[in-house]
């Protein structure tokens, strides 16, 4: 017979595992597969690389590559121009 578990269930078991707790321990306690929790694991993880605060970090982190590139451009050329 398939145990299915609330999302808040679910959440407070990834959320426990995330805090350090063994998988193991989180089975002997409430009775949950490991493979159910690694499952949740995995999913949590996937979903928290989409959350607002990680979006923007990639875009200013790409914005910063941006400029830094700019900038390395901007030297060599007052390099080259000083030169002359």
């Amino acid at each position: 017979m398939v145990k299915k578990h609330t999302q808040e269930f679910k959440d407070y078991i990834v959320e426990m595992a995330q805090s350090g707790k063994s998988l193991k321990d989180i089975h002997t306690e409430y009775g949950v597969w490991t493979e159910s929790v690694r499952s949740w694991l995995k999913k949590a993880n996937h979903l928290d690389q989409y959350t607002p605060e990680n979006v923007r970090l990639s875009a200013l982190e790409k914005e910063n590559k941006r400029l830094r590139e700019e900038l390395r451009i901007l030297k060599v050329t007052a390099v080259l121009l000083a030169k002359n």
